[in-house]
């Protein structure tokens, strides 16, 4: 794509985006009318009056209008009379939360100056089930001086009530309104109606709300508008990424080849070193790390301890049990002597069931101390769980002299292995000449 392609596409991006901000206006509004699209169990609740009538009653059911009747009472005495709409479900209440107002189309006649709209929400953090009183009291109180004909209440207007917050002394979090889970509504008068007749007849009640509200529309532009700069940042850095790759094509495989030689090079002297059954050096891997360490100590002053372990009558476990339980006897030992090594020490397998450790910088009476640690442990290890089996181990300890080679050293740590064989086996030995 040209750079006279590119600003075209920009200009008809730019006027889809303001033709998209201008048509919002014009999107339909979702409507939910009560006694259509939900027909709400209806009842009027009322209170006994003093001459046995009740203080609410139809005047005509069927036009939902009923009448307030407000004796003279005392001035903090309870008073009951409302239009109750039960809206609860098999499965709850109704989610009121995508709308955002109510149209109420109510007639009222009498000396009332306000009249009370109410929705109840249940939720399980506040609400008692044998209690509908539990249920949030979200209220807004209208002036009946406009009920000429419908009106539009914003649902932001509704407040929860301050006597309900108190008796269930409902913690902050939970005192803001909500309309998730709507059991009710209802309109009704306060305890503070005037003495007198007031009636009131419902023609509608209808929420309204957005399909779509302004602020996800708008997001939503925005979110057009960053994914299409991201995919063009993206689709920029791909064509760059592909010129580059031509530029140094040559230079690119023969970097790739010679990665790969150092791969296979470093995977061979691995396998080299490594002992593939207990995954511990080898003999070659130990004279490697030998090696290092006699040039490390023409260096540096250093020494090293030498633990030769050897598994006791390994031959009659081969005999008795067969190769396959004598190779896992080896894994296991391997896996209890590394777990229990430094990372600076080494562990490799000299041959057969005999195994070295070497360990840097240490002295003999640690390393005499760590080999009794992994004689115990291993004699206390369980080794073919369905089939118990006893093993035990030998240990040789020597510490390297001065100016001492390892074949030296060797030859005295062996020494002392033969020597803990000789005590009956299950033991560790330190280095005579030590």
């Amino acid at each position: 794509m040209n750079a006279k392609q590119s600003n075209l596409l920009l200009i008809i991006a730019i006027l889809l985006t303001l033709f998209a901000l201008w048509v919002h206006r014009f999107f339909p509004s979702k409507h939910l009318v009560i006694f259509e699209d939900v027909a709400p169990y209806s009842y009027l609740f009322s209170v006994e009056l003093p001459d046995g009538s009740p203080s609410a009653y139809w005047v005509d059911e069927n036009k939902r209008k009923w009448r307030c009747n407000s004796p003279p009472r005392a001035k903090d005495s309870t008073f009951g009379c409302s239009f109750v709409m039960d809206l609860r479900k098999d499965s709850g209440g109704i989610d009121l939360s995508d709308y955002s107002h109510v149209l109420l189309d109510v007639k009222h006649q009498g000396s009332s100056k306000k009249l009370r709209f109410y929705a109840r929400n249940y939720h399980p953090s506040y609400s008692i089930i044998d209690d509908n009183n539990s249920n949030k009291f979200n209220a807004v109180n209208l002036d009946t001086s406009e009920l000429h004909g419908p009106i539009s209440v914003p649902l932001g207007e509704l407040q929860v009530a301050d006597w309900w917050l108190l008796q269930y002394n409902i913690p902050r979090e939970n005192s803001k309104p909500e309309f998730k889970n709507i059991t009710e509504i209802s309109i009704d008068f306060e305890s503070n109606v005037p003495v007198g007749i007031q009636d009131v007849e419902i023609y509608g009640i209808e929420f309204v709300g957005e399909w779509i509200s302004a602020e996800s529309w708008y997001l939503g532009i925005l979110f057009v508008w960053l994914g299409s700069i991201l995919f063009y940042a993206l689709n920029q850095l791909r064509l760059l990424r592909l010129k580059t790759n031509e530029d140094y094509m040559r230079i690119s495989l023969l970097a790739q080849q010679n990665q790969t030689l150092l791969q296979q090079s470093d995977e061979l002297r691995r396998l080299s070193t490594v002992d593939p059954l207990t995954q511990c050096f080898n003999r070659f891997g130990i004279h490697q790390i030998v090696t290092s360490l006699e040039s490390h100590h023409q260096k540096h002053i250093s020494y090293y301890s030498l633990i030769l372990v050897d598994i006791d009558n390994f031959k009659h476990i081969n005999d008795r049990r067969g190769h396959d339980a004598g190779d896992r006897v080896l894994q296991l030992v391997s896996e209890i002597i590394q777990s229990r090594i430094r990372r600076s020490d080494s562990l490799g397998r000299w041959g057969g069931e005999e195994f070295l450790i070497i360990l840097p910088d240490t002295r003999k009476e640690f390393a005499l101390a760590l080999a009794e640690k992994i004689r115990l442990v291993i004699h206390d290890s369980i080794f073919e769980i369905e089939h118990p089996l006893n093993v035990t181990a030998s240990f040789g300890v020597a510490q390297q002299k001065e100016q001492e080679d390892f074949a030296t050293a060797f030859k005295r740590v062996d020494t002392a292995l033969y020597a803990a064989k000789n005590q009956g086996r299950n033991c560790c030995v330190m280095a005579a000449d030590d």
